[in-house]
């Protein structure tokens, strides 16, 4: 425990300090930006002041206005707080909110508390798994080492020399913000943003179900509240799904081969007996985010990713998505407050709030730039809510309200991109347009095994609140369900035409069975969750039914088209709209658990529902823990939450002429290093410095610029440096790439023979050299 103290405190003290102070200062924005919550959105102000502080930070220096350095930081955390002071509005005003504080103490302390347990726990866990190696890490560490050594944005592709990064990189931006702030080391930081987004959006989760609780039932006492709240974190951070139980029956012996077959999950076969409570397996817990497959001869032909917040969380990867995470909470705490708005909002409500109006664009449009998948679901569900808001107080749809809502959505959407154009203008994409689901769909009982935890509440939950409709719901039946409709008819629409053309009509109608299976019940979700949404008297009932609208609305998109990228599948489409998906069900399941909650013991239907919902729940939690265990090794190692503190125990001669490099080498400067395949060892000079170099992973490079011709050739010419005859020919080809330093360690060594390195000294002068590397720098 004593070593674990030390490893974590210090620098685990320093980002909560940071966060918090980001956050104090960031509240009175809150306040403003959500009255209508309960908890005013003083759950959210975090996330609202790292957005807010980083924009700043992004713009200056996109803008050549300011070098993004720890002044720039500290100079955004400054105006955020005197934008907070005059957010207060007067004495007044102040007044009335340092009251109301005092007046619900008890939930704020309460969502505190859950904050610093949530990130001080997981930088914990984080400690005895802190390796950035494996996966895409190495990737993820480059980005951040790129905003870290960078002069302006966009910073230079440390993987592409010449070329900027073009990958939506604003989470490594607020990341790196924090870092210089807090003077903390790119493999520190790295293992503390993933403890600090899980601790985020922990908090983010609370705050937004105990505030639709509250809404509904304003005499709740604070302990139901927090409870309610507690219930949307487990469901958002806390739970895995059901594989892991799968995986726990097979590590027991449990099934017979032919069970386990029928089953069709990758990895679970035969059965096995493991000495352990958990599988002992290495990585068991990988099989939970592949289970959407559809085998065909053994090979499956639907090979997709299903991942979910705790598996991202035990994974460590500091990806896009799971950066995004609680900002995209974030917008759907905008969301609520636009639906339970008292005044419409639209432009006439922007009109007449201009700095709530100005706040949305930064907000929203951070998505895009955070993970552009997201800007879509998330700014559709901001626009959603708005709608809806004014059309239950319209009663009905007329020209004025579509045009109102319609105007607020271009303005917003416009904004939006508007604010994150310097992004945009850099930013080239793998995406090359949108393609029908063809010949694939998913197996309703792969679905169940990894929905069950969350779809039982929701379903539940929508069949209760139809029996509680006014007779006025069939007026809204019909655009219920052409919207239910929409996407099955439009798959239609386009496939079947295609395939009479190309002479696969039988393929398609084979596989239309398998199809409708899982699309039927899916579309018939999303119309009756948007009856209710539409029809129920409470808001809070409403607007949970149009999160869980949203949500099953992801899942019928994934079975119809898929964006069409270098893979040529919809592996990233599921991918992504399923963790989207999570995060809106987690948050309204929270609250729909709350609401099925039994009364009396006369209500013993709502308790069976309640019952086989937590047991469901509970044998998702057991995901979370078997998986963390195994992850950090049944907590044995020495902990440390430096994530390159492996690579200086493996080589700590190349480890050496690394920090070397990153010390001495120019802001401008270029390293020549080996190039080899993706998720390897290649690439981690650049990776652990962020100096540029000529080649990282040339497959990861293809998927963020949609093709090999910007770098097309290199890697011969990265082989002619190491193998070069002459020294003309070298210094010609270090120019080209303005190439100061070349680098010789072991995978240069293995790569081109072990005396690469005299054939360079001939040629080159030494400018660090150890036991295990050389550094030559060009004459």
């Amino acid at each position: 425990m004593s070593a674990l103290i030390e490893a974590v405190a210090l620098p685990v003290l320093g980002w909560w300090l940071l966060s918090t102070l980001i956050g104090l200062a960031a509240a009175p924005l809150a306040l403003r930006l959500f009255p209508e919550l309960a908890d005013r959105g003083l759950s959210l102000a975090r996330p609202l002041g790292i957005i807010f502080t980083g924009f700043f930070f992004w713009i200056g220096a996109s803008l050549s206005l300011f070098p993004p350095n720890r002044g720039a930081a500290v100079l955004g955390v400054a105006l955020l707080a005197l934008g907070g002071l005059a957010a207060l509005g007067g004495r007044v005003q102040a007044a009335l909110q340092l009251a109301w504080m005092r007046d619900n103490w008890q939930r704020l302390l309460a969502g505190e508390a859950l904050f610093a347990v949530i990130f001080i726990g997981w930088a914990s866990v984080r400690a005895y798994a802190p390796e950035i190696a494996g996966t895409e890490k190495p990737m993820e560490l480059l980005f951040l080492n790129a905003v870290l050594r960078a002069d302006a944005f966009p910073p230079p592709d440390p993987w592409l020399a010449g070329y900027t990064v073009s990958y939506y990189y604003f989470g490594y931006v607020l990341v790196g913000m924090l870092a210089h702030l807090a003077a903390t080391p790119a493999s520190v930081a790295f293992n503390l943003a993933l403890a600090l987004v899980m601790a985020l959006s922990a908090h983010a989760a609370f705050g937004l179900v105990s505030s639709l609780v509250i809404a509904r039932w304003p005499a709740a006492t604070p302990r139901q509240t927090m409870l309610a709240g507690l219930l949307g974190t487990v469901l958002l951070v806390g739970m895995g799904n059901l594989v892991g139980l799968l995986d726990f029956a097979r590590s027991r012996g449990w099934g017979t081969a032919e069970f386990w077959s029928a089953l069709a999950i990758d990895g679970l076969t035969h059965p096995y007996r493991a000495a352990s409570w958990t599988p002992t397996e290495h990585w068991w817990w990988w099989k939970a985010t592949r289970v959407i497959n559809t085998f065909r001869d053994g090979q499956g032909i639907d090979y997709t990713i299903n991942e979910f917040p705790i598996f991202s969380f035990v994974l460590g990867d500091l990806h896009p998505h799971v950066l995004a995470l609680p900002f995209n909470l974030l917008v759907v705490g905008i969301a609520a407050a636009a639906f339970h708005s008292p005044y419409p909002w639209g432009m006439r409500w922007a009109r007449a709030h201009p700095w709530q109006a100005a706040a949305l664009p930064i907000c929203v449009g951070a998505l895009g730039f955070l993970n552009s998948w997201d800007l879509p679901t998330y700014g559709g569900l901001v626009v959603a809510a708005v709608a809806l808001s004014a059309y239950r107080k319209a009663g009905h749809l007329d020209r004025r309200l579509i045009r109102d809502v319609g105007l607020f959505a271009l303005a917003l959407g416009g904004a939006s991109l508007v604010l994150y154009l310097p992004f945009y203008l850099s930013f080239s994409s793998q995406a090359s347009g949108i393609r029908p689901v063809v010949q694939v769909a998913t197996q309703p009982h792969h679905w169940a095994l990894f929905w069950g935890p969350l779809a039982l509440p929701a379903i539940a939950f929508v069949g209760w609140q139809l029996g509680q409709l006014d007779a006025g719901w069939r007026r809204a039946l019909q655009p219920a369900l052409l919207i239910g409709a929409a996407l099955p008819a439009a798959w239609l629409l386009v496939t079947l035409p295609a395939a009479v053309r190309t002479g696969t009509a039988p393929l398609v109608i084979d596989s239309l069975p398998a199809k409708a299976a899982i699309s039927l019940p899916l579309a018939a979700i999303v119309t009756l969750a948007l009856l209710v949404a539409f029809r129920t008297p409470s808001r809070p009932d409403a607007f949970a039914a149009l999160l869980l609208g949203t949500a099953f609305l992801l899942h019928l998109a994934a079975e119809h088209f898929f964006i069409l990228d270098v893979f040529g599948n919809r592996m990233n489409t599921v991918f992504k709209l399923y963790f989207q998906a999570w995060t809106l069900l987690a948050v309204a399941g929270g609250y729909a658990l709350v609401s099925l909650w039994p009364q009396t013991l006369r209500q013993w239907k709502r308790g069976v529902i309640v019952a086989a919902c937590l047991i469901l729940i509970a044998g998702g939690m057991y995901y979370t823990l078997a998986a963390t265990w195994s992850r950090a090794d049944g907590f044995t190692g020495q902990p440390t939450l430096d994530g390159l503190a492996f690579a200086r125990a493996a080589a700590p001669g190349e480890a050496e002429a690394i920090d070397w490099l990153a010390a001495q080498a120019s802001r401008g400067a270029v390293v020549v290093e080996a190039t080899g395949g993706q998720y390897s060892e290649f690439g981690r000079v650049s990776a652990r410095t962020g100096i540029p170099t000529i080649l990282g992973w040339a497959g990861h490079q293809r998927q963020w610029r949609g093709s090999d011709a910007p770098f097309r050739g290199r890697d011969a010419e990265i082989d002619r440096i190491y193998t070069a005859a002459s020294r003309d020919e070298l210094l010609a080809l270090l120019k080209k790439y303005n190439a100061e330093y070349v680098f010789v360690g072991s995978l240069e060594r293995q790569k081109y023979g072990a005396g690469v390195g005299e054939r360079l000294a001939s040629h080159l002068d030494v400018a660090f050299q150890n036991g295990s590397a050389t550094i030559f720098r060009a004459r």
